[in-house]
């Protein structure tokens, strides 16, 4: 059995939260991994915890936090782990998320079956119904990842369908990916600390690797009003790391010599869509518009 690095990153989490996070990690039925729990300048009664968590399982579990106990952002601590993680395969976890008992099982029989595969990726159950409120009941879902059946993408496809809306961006914590990769890709953009941290490394991902993506979900992504992106959604902050995401994705498009190909292309039909602050139905029909405009050679 090969070893699966799990990357836990948290900043003053909920301790219930945090505990039920690696108890899930801990139940799993794949047993070979190692969590790598990450202090991004906690207080001290989450540090505290995840000390605790450490006694509990120290051959399994370690603790890691920046120097002088600083506050760095998601993707300087989970960078920190990635220099810390020692096997073949990388997870990610958030300290209010649950996993499915077999996930590490069909995830890396997936990549050990297709030797070409560099990440995997499923569904995640966007998880309301934790509550135990009647009103929370019936609101679980899970986004479209625009497949029906476990498929293998070629890069840049699967980027390509989220600009266009076509495919959902997956969460963080349902990727496992091969370690090796992060040596060509590299690991999280420490200039995107807390939003818009998952695109760009998805990002990267998927422009220079093959993956597989499975219809299946096998992680509970916790839907509470207190986490980042909650408080983030729909305010000029949002907006703003966007705008940097894509700012940053034409760089990158650009330092890896796909300058004109479709991606490029579709690129500059979300920047123009994003200037023009444009939401809903409006989107929709400029994106068409484009691609008809683009297919006929005018832009």
């Amino acid at each position: 059995m090969r070893l699966v690095s799990i990357v836990l990153p948290y900043f003053n989490p909920q301790l219930d939260y945090l505990r039920q996070s690696v108890d899930s990690i801990v139940g799993q039925t794949y047993d070979n991994w190692e969590l790598l729990l990450v202090d991004d300048g906690s207080e001290a009664d989450a540090t505290a915890c995840a000390k605790q968590l450490v006694d509990s399982d120290p051959r399994r579990i370690k603790y890691f936090d920046h120097e002088n106990h600083q506050n760095l952002g998601a993707s300087a601590a989970r960078n920190l782990g990635l220099r810390h993680a020692r096997g073949d395969y990388v997870a990610f976890q958030d300290s209010d998320d649950v996993w499915m008992p077999d996930k590490l099982q069909r995830q890396v029989a997936l990549l050990e079956a297709n030797s070409q595969a560099m990440a995997t990726f499923g569904n995640t159950l966007y998880w309301h119904s934790w509550t135990g409120q009647t009103e929370d009941a019936d609101r679980d879902e899970c986004p479209w990842l625009g497949i029906d059946r476990l498929t293998s993408i070629a890069p840049p496809l699967y980027l390509q369908r989220t600009l266009q809306s076509r495919a959902a961006v997956p969460c963080i914590t349902s990727i496992v990916l091969r370690r090796k990769i992060l040596e060509s890709i590299g690991g999280f953009e420490d200039s995107f600390p807390g939003l818009y941290d998952d695109q760009v490394f998805c990002a990267k991902i998927w422009i220079n690797c093959a993956i597989l993506v499975m219809p299946d979900w096998l992680e509970k992504y916790r839907q509470h009003p207190n986490s980042m992106c909650a408080k983030a959604s729909g305010s000029q902050t949002e907006k703003d790391w966007r705008t940097a995401y894509l700012n940053w994705l034409r760089d990158y498009i650009r330092e890896q010599g796909l300058e004109g190909t479709p991606l490029w292309r579709q690129l500059a039909i979300e920047s123009r869509i994003d200037a023009m602050g444009k939401t809903g139905v409006a989107v929709r029909r400029i994106r068409r518009l484009y691609r008809r405009m683009t297919a006929s050679g005018a832009i």
